[in-house]
């Protein structure tokens, strides 16, 4: 594969950065062949890279605006100089410009150094986590969100509403107050609609949950939604709906109104067979546990673990229950003390 050459000019960027850097430098009408090949390497030589062009493209075609501010001015006579400058842009100022490009498309607002450019726009937004990953989010409008492990949402802000779309996955809203235009999120065939509140989502393939920590909420059905009698319903703190394909959706008293112990980087089980634990503890790791054992799947597990830390929990059972563990690289592998092979 082709590599970049040596370009003093990308040293020390982010992706984001040096797409920034390319985005400019290419809507020039001087751009070399030696440039264009380094481009193409540069392009080529990550995911990342690729992604991080993908975005800056898509956010740039949306707002005009940003070309005007001071510093985007400078950056741009720079580059399309053919040289590095003497006094380079600072790197803050830089990542800020890249920053905004790529957030501009569906936070609503771009935030760059000068006199300041506003703009709300339709656009949309795409976060997604790994596997053991979580990501804290702020949105143009002030609600904060925190996606949890293996997770993928899309924010789209519009003139009288603010909406969510989760394609899967565990997601934690603190929602602004703003009664002009209300806050939704989609998924698993259900509607959640709050003004200023705070609850969290889960889309998983075979059932749909949402609970309540504060305020309130409004949970509509829509058209895809599978339960046996789908209709709006109203939470309070502390409840969680749950809905599953052909069964009727149920709503359950978890009584607190605390953040959920997942943003700590903790699993909570309270009287939870194993085999529920053990399909919850695998959404964080890469290497899953097997139990090789249908006796197994019935022993109650309660307490608190670390997410991402299986020996932790498998050193519990361990001592709990007659169990043998066998790390296979690929599979953590549980048998019945007497079937270990």
């Amino acid at each position: 594969m082709m590599r970049c050459r040596n370009d003093r000019t990308l040293e020390g960027m982010t992706p984001a950065e040096a797409a920034a850097h390319w985005l400019v430098r290419l809507d020039g009408d001087d751009v070399t062949v030696a440039e264009e090949a380094a481009f193409d390497a540069w392009l080529s030589n990550s995911e990342a890279n690729r992604a991080a062009y993908a975005r800056v493209c898509e956010a740039w075609e949306a707002v005009d605006q940003v070309a005007l501010d001071p510093t985007v001015q400078a950056l741009r006579i720079s580059v399309l100089a053919g040289r590095r400058p003497k006094r380079r842009p600072p790197m803050a100022q830089v990542a800020a410009i890249a920053a905004a490009l790529v957030l501009s498309i569906g936070l609503g607002v771009v935030a760059v150094d000068g006199p300041g450019v506003a703009a709300w726009m339709a656009g949309e937004t795409r976060y997604a986590t790994d596997i053991g990953e979580r990501l804290d989010i702020v949105l143009a409008d002030g609600t904060s969100l925190t996606l949890n492990t293996d997770s993928r949402l899309a924010v789209r802000y519009r003139g009288d509403r603010r909406e969510v779309r989760m394609d899967r996955g565990q997601a934690y809203f603190d929602v602004a107050h703003d009664p002009s235009r209300p806050f939704s999120v989609e998924g698993g065939g259900r509607r959640v609609t709050a003004l200023g509140t705070r609850f969290e989502v889960r889309v998983d393939p075979h059932a749909f949950s949402t609970t309540l920590l504060e305020g309130s909420i409004v949970v509509d059905p829509l058209k895809t939604a599978a339960d046996a009698a789908p209709k709006r319903m109203v939470l309070e703190p502390g409840e969680t709906l749950t809905a599953r394909p052909g069964r009727k959706a149920v709503v359950a008293t978890r009584a607190t109104s605390a953040a959920p112990a997942w943003r700590e980087g903790l699993i909570e089980f309270n009287d939870e067979s194993l085999a529920a634990a053990v399909a919850e503890l695998n959404r964080y790791n890469r290497h899953p546990i097997r139990l090789r054992d249908e006796r197994l799947r019935t022993l109650s597990v309660s307490g608190v673990f670390k997410a991402g830390r299986p020996e932790g929990f498998m050193e519990a059972m361990s001592a709990l229950y007659p169990v043998q563990v066998v790390d296979r690289g690929e599979t953590i592998d549980v048998y019945w003390k007497d079937a270990a092979g």
